[in-house]
C-alpha cells in the first residue's frame, strides 16, 4: 500500500509497469530475506481457522515471526521508495 500511495496509480502504461516493477522488487527482496511471502509458511499456522488463530494468540509466533516480518517489510519499502525517487 505504501508503494501505491507514494508512486500513485499511474496514468500511462509506462507508469503502471514502473509501479508493478517496484512491487515485484519488494516481493523478491522480502522473499529472499524471509524465505517466503506466505503467512502460513512463515507462522506454521493456518490463520483462516479458529485453531490457527488460537495457536497464534497463545504462542510467541507474533513476537518471533510476525513482528520481524513487518519490520522487514517496512525497511524494504523505505529502501525501495528511496531508490525510486
Amino acid at each position: 500500500m505504501a508503494i501505491g500511495l507514494k508512486q500513485g496509480r499511474g496514468k500511462t502504461l509506462e507508469e503502471i509497469f514502473a509501479n508493478l516493477a517496484v512491487a515485484k522488487e519488494f516481493r523478491v527482496r522480502f522473499e529472499a530475506e524471509m524465505g517466503t511471502i506466505e503467512c502460513r509458511e512463515l507462522t506454521g499456522e493456518d490463520l483462516t481457522t479458529d485453531q490457527g488463530m488460537e495457536n497464534l494468540m497463545t504462542s510467541d509466533i507474533a513476537q518471533n515471526v510476525c513482528f520481524p516480518a513487518v519490520s522487514t517489510a517496512y525497511r524494504l519499502v523505505i529502501e525501495l521508495l528511496q531508490e525510486t525517487t
